[in-house]
């Protein structure tokens, strides 16, 4: 036993001997329309007049474990869901393998989802806007625990220390995952492929569930020419978790989402054009809040129905040469939900199961040091089917110092 004890020691010393520590830290001050929720447009209601808060802390860990496995860490600190910061939670924790060749890579533990493009630059200092696109910040009517319920999260807001159900995004805010990932360098700097098995959908925020969930993310991406990359991904997965009222329903995990998207960066001189097109197709019973249950065929079985929606949106950046280190940005994006048939011979509501919603946003930001950055943001929206029109516009500023 004391042998054990002793390895482990000295395996520990070994490890942080050789560890690496860096930190990015995210001053915030923010506004945004009376009608502002999280679960629409970022901002809690709560906190809709103008409000100073630090938006994230992070510290980063590195760590080669021996000479082909590394480790990699993200303690996070954050704001996200309430006004004040949060305690601490571990969002990317993994260890890889990397042979000599360098071709293929194996990774596991929790890592950055390789779905689209959004995941990749999530991090302040490598995004050029403040709020997530609508397809990882925007809540359907489809949740983790209900499936599909019309209405959900219309009066409620998201908040990471309460049990609301509020919906889930198209693809999870913080884009993260957990389970083993595959990497693999097809063509040096021309093609590769992202492959994972993670334990829930990418929709998911869920680490764990003792439903039989699993998920798939697939990415391909191509270089054909220096200044162009694209990438082609997919999933599939369960998202339910086990809670009541889903615990007395223990065929939850049978239900999926299957996920498709294209995602595009074309950069040229001072100008860059990127974005990512998504498509999601959910396979939900649908549960009823005037009656508290899901329905249910005859026998008792749960109704199935096939909801899709789809969300892309466009950045264009210009970074002015005779103001080195800053830029402009706008983007334009749109989330909407195609009508469903729901098996009565009419369309149920019209055939609506959710709002659709488009988005303009314009931003400027300037490094003003090689560690600090600063960004101003404004986006205003337009929301389908409500009467009267939401006021959720957001005005933004925020200082990112990395050290």
């Amino acid at each position: 036993m004391k042998n054990k004890w002793l390895l482990l020691l000295l395996f520990h010393g070994a490890l942080f001997a050789q560890m690496e520590w860096n930190g990015l830290v995210d001053f915030m001050v923010s506004s945004g329309g009376p009608d502002s929720r999280f679960i629409t447009n970022g901002i809690k209601n709560d906190y809709t007049d103008p409000y100073l808060s630090i938006k994230q802390f992070n510290l980063f860990i590195y760590s080669e474990i021996e000479e082909d496995f590394i480790f990699e860490a993200r303690l996070q600190f954050d704001n996200i869901g309430t006004g004040s910061l949060e305690p601490p939670r571990v969002t990317l924790a993994s260890v890889t393998w990397i042979p000599e060749s360098e071709i293929v890579s194996i990774s596991l533990g929790r890592f950055i989802n390789p779905f689209g493009l959004y995941p990749q630059r999530q991090l302040s200092v490598d995004n050029s806007f403040i709020t997530p696109p609508l397809a990882y910040g925007y809540f359907l009517n489809i949740s983790d625990i209900w499936g599909f319920t019309p209405g959900l999260g219309d009066d409620m807001d998201y908040d990471r220390s309460s049990d609301d159900n509020v919906g889930m995004p198209t693809v999870y805010f913080c884009g993260y995952a957990t389970g083993g990932y595959i990497n693999w360098q097809m063509v040096e700097d021309v093609l590769s492929l992202d492959f994972a098995v993670t334990n829930m959908a990418i929709s998911s925020s869920k680490n764990n569930t003792t439903l039989k969930n699993f998920g798939f993310i697939t990415r391909l991406q191509v270089n054909p020419l220096p200044f162009w990359q694209q990438g082609l991904s997919g999933s599939y997965g369960s998202f339910f978790e086990d809670k009541p009222p889903a615990a007395s329903y223990p065929n939850l995990g049978q239900y999926r989402q299957t996920v498709f998207g294209t995602d595009w960066v074309v950069a040229y001189s001072y100008f860059e054009l990127s974005g990512e097109a998504i498509y999601s197709l959910w396979n939900v019973p649908w549960w009823s809040t005037s009656s508290g249950a899901f329905i249910t065929n005859r026998d008792g079985s749960l109704k199935e129905y096939n909801l899709e929606n789809y969300t892309y949106y466009a950045d264009f950046r210009f970074e002015p040469p005779f103001l080195t280190g800053s830029y402009l940005a706008v983007r334009y994006e749109q989330v909407g939900f195609p009508k469903f048939d729901d098996g009565s011979g009419g369309y149920s509501k019209e055939g609506i199961w959710d709002n659709g919603v488009t988005r303009y946003s314009v931003v400027f930001g300037y490094k003003i040091r090689r560690s600090i950055l600063f960004k101003v943001a404004y986006f205003d929206q337009v929301t389908e089917n409500l009467e009267p029109e939401p006021q959720d516009y957001v005005l933004q500023s925020t200082l990112s110092v990395s050290f």
